[in-house]
């Protein structure tokens, strides 16, 4: 829910520290905020830059190997391992090989595979040796087995680790379309820091005056946006001529792709309420220009389950126990679900570690973490750090709330209006395409 406004984009990078240009997620996919190798396995800090210790295998696929091989991603973006080589060119020249690389003069001699540290104690050498010069005597088998080594420690530290609060704040009045009221939870000032979404809308109100004026005619290109009701019904409707209504309980998956020219006009119900969220969820590069689709999904089609001590859980995406949601097949593996704790009761989840989650609360009061040290009411959002599963308590009333997670994509974000892609270049086409009436790629939904 946007319209296209005046003003300079915004295009979120990989942002810069003190070794090189990098995104904020590591190699293990964890916030840390800082560079990846500065929390392992409990070195405090390491010497050199992501070229000396990363530039030593000219093949890319290394890391998408370690990727897909893991369970926590690989998020170090091809883009930087690039800029990474160029910026080391000894450790580019000479990666893949058993030689030792002396700065400052081109000699190279041979060391033996003896002379290299034993995969067993990696991660421990590397708080006591001098690592530039280590690891630029590794070759690619025995960096596989130390990245192995990082991660594997990794997933013990976060193995049966409840998820604490990372931040929280509230969500904000302001106003979008042509004129709707409405909250925004987080959005463009908050890129990266719920990767992969970029934006949450709440647009409950009883006021019709707030919502009719609706979302007119506008684009979307790059992402996909998830609008679930609970009260009231939203009209939909493209240029290729396909309408629908969403109504109490219903779910729209729309995934905007290579382009759609869409509108929503929110109705209320017949007391004049209106109340729903939209989610927006970035997409990857590879699948930015794919074809766009709906998933329609009916309040009938998404299971409730009911836990012993009265928690209920409406599972629009994702698991919970035997139960799965109706939308599947979506690349940033998102769970979305509407849960509802009785008063004094605790609602225990697990999590995928590496993965954003987040919960936003839309009614009563609750804890949401084991210290159960801050109370969080409606209208606001938490986001959680890493960990395997969460833990909510309710205050002495029912707390409601949508919890979301998702798979970071780890890519720069060039965010305008309606159309969020890689770079300006990108999205200064999409917006000539719009005006030059070429921006629809496929013609038929």
């Amino acid at each position: 829910m946007a319209h296209v406004e005046p003003g300079k984009p915004v295009v979120r990078t990989e942002r810069k520290c003190g070794c090189y240009k990098h995104s904020q997620r590591d190699i293990l996919g964890f916030v840390q905020g800082k560079c990846c190798l500065g929390k392992i396995g409990g070195v405090s800090k390491i010497p050199g830059s992501y070229a000396e210790c990363y530039a030593i295998s000219q093949s890319v696929e290394l890391f998408s190997d370690l990727a897909g091989n893991m369970a926590h991603p690989c998020n170090l973006t091809i883009k930087a391992i690039k800029e990474c080589c160029k910026e080391d060119a000894n450790s580019r020249n000479n990666m893949l090989s058993l030689r030792c690389i002396h700065s400052g003069n081109k000699s190279k001699k041979k060391v033996s595979h003896s002379k290299l540290i034993p995969a067993g104690s990696m991660v421990s050498e590397l708080a006591q040796e001098n690592v530039p010069i280590i690891l630029r005597l590794l070759n690619y088998h025995c960096l596989l087995q130390l990245c192995s080594s990082i991660v594997h420690k990794k997933q013990e530290t976060f193995m049966n680790s409840m998820r604490k609060i990372n931040k929280t704040w509230m969500s904000k009045p302001t106003i979008e379309g042509a004129g709707v009221h409405l909250k925004r939870a987080f959005g463009n000032s908050q890129v990266p820091l719920f990767d992969p979404f970029l934006m949450l809308d709440d647009f409950r109100s009883h006021n019709p005056d707030y919502y009719r004026p609706g979302f007119p005619w506008h684009p979307h290109r790059g992402i996909e946006t998830i609008t679930y009701v609970l009260k009231g019904d939203v009209e939909h409707g493209d240029s290729m001529g396909n309408k629908g209504v969403i109504s109490s309980g219903d779910t729209q998956w729309m995934t905007a792709g290579s382009g759609i020219i869409h509108q929503e006009m929110p109705q209320g119900d017949h007391e004049g309420k209106m109340e729903g969220f939209q989610l927006w969820a970035n997409l990857p590069r590879s699948h930015k220009m794919m074809e766009p689709r709906y998933r329609d999904i009916k309040n009938a089609q998404v299971p409730e389950v009911a836990l012993a001590n009265g928690v209920k859980i409406k599972v629009i995406c994702g698991k919970v126990g035997k139960y799965e949601g109706p939308v599947g097949d979506i690349i940033i593996a998102p769970e979305y679900l509407d849960v509802t704790v009785p008063a004094e009761a605790e609602f225990k989840h697990p999590t995928t570690c590496g993965h954003t989650v987040f919960a936003y609360v839309i009614e009563g009061q609750g804890h949401f973490d084991e210290s159960k040290q801050v109370s969080i009411g409606n209208g606001t959002v938490c986001l959680y750090a890493d960990g395997d599963h969460i833990a909510v308590t309710a205050a002495q009333e029912p707390v409601r709330f949508l919890l979301i997670s998702g798979k970071p994509i780890g890519e720069p974000v060039a965010w305008h209006g309606p159309i969020v892609m890689n770079t300006n270049e990108e999205l200064e086409l999409a917006f000539e395409e719009y005006r030059d009436g070429t921006f629809i790629k496929h013609k038929k939904l």
